[in-house]
């Protein structure tokens, strides 16, 4: 095997570190794996690591990330077995990020139809800066006395009253710590930036109501991307990411059908590689 080059140490330790934290397989200590501390789970890990590469990638090649998969495609680039194992568990990777963008996007069409977790109220609190940017520095009084009602008739009662005057604290004070966080931003920005930016402080309420639909779509396009990428701190993604209640059956087969041909092409390219190769061009 290739010796350990000087980035080894850090890749491997990473690895370790990473894996030791999640809920994986600690040999004669699994049954007790949560009273395990972290250097016990990691000394097991690399223990096994030292021993076998492809039986740890066996036992823990599935929860590995795309940087530990490739020190492992670097390092034993001439074990062919430790190859082709790493070809399978890569379509293994990719079928399984790919099940959880699915399924992410079953439950955000759900979450759209209810409403009420891409409603403005929920969306604002979620990223009250962004949203006054683009919405609510636009909004007429018309549409601020539609909110105003729609919050009275959805909440009532006094105790109701005060959990909303709570989250509206708390909304305020992430909107503050937005705010001082791109001030200083643009406070680095040399001045020709300063200048792009300053005609957006202008004005805001002067534009059409078409430009007004415009930016409240992308607002909620955008709030769409950070759900799928999984960014939205407060959501519990692993009621969905390891849900198969979010199955689309549909598209999962679609996707295979794809990653079957394309692979059937990346190998027609290989054999047609090793093909137009002359007979002195072989190793023998």
């Amino acid at each position: 095997m290739d010796a350990c080059t000087s980035q080894d140490p850090d890749i491997i330790s990473s690895m370790i570190s990473y894996l030791a934290q999640t809920d994986s397989y600690f040999g004669d200590h699994q049954r007790d794996a949560e009273n395990l501390s972290l250097e016990k789970k990691a000394i097991f890990l690399r223990s096994v690591l030292d021993q076998s590469a492809a039986t740890f990638l066996t036992r823990y090649g599935i929860q590995l990330k795309d940087e530990h998969i490739n020190y492992f495609t670097e390092k034993f680039a001439e074990d062919k077995d430790l190859m082709y194992q790493l070809k399978i568990l890569k379509r293994e990777l990719k079928a399984a990020d790919q099940r959880v963008k699915n399924r992410r996007f079953v439950a955000m069409r759900g979450l759209l139809a209810a409403g009420e977790y891409f409603s403005d109220e929920q969306m604002k609190h979620r990223d009250p800066l962004l949203y006054e940017q683009m919405v609510g520095r636009h909004l007429t009084d018309d549409d601020i006395k539609s909110q105003s009602d729609n919050l009275l008739r959805q909440h009532t009662g006094f105790s109701t009253m005060l959990l909303e005057q709570m989250d509206s604290r708390g909304n305020n004070e992430l909107y503050t710590r937005q705010l001082s966080r791109e001030e200083s931003q643009l406070e680095e920005e040399d001045s020709e930036s300063d200048e792009e930016c300053t005609p957006a402080d202008d004005e805001n309420n002067g534009i059409s109501p078409d430009e007004r639909i415009a930016l409240r779509e992308e607002f909620l396009h955008v709030m769409q991307e950070r759900f799928l990428a999984g960014q939205d701190q407060e959501f519990d993604y692993s009621s969905v990411d390891g849900n198969c209640k979010y199955d689309d059956l549909v598209q999962e087969g679609r996707d295979a059908e794809e990653a079957y041909f394309d692979e059937t092409d990346e190998d027609d390219l290989s054999v047609a590689h090793v093909s137009s190769l002359a007979p002195d061009e072989y190793d023998y």
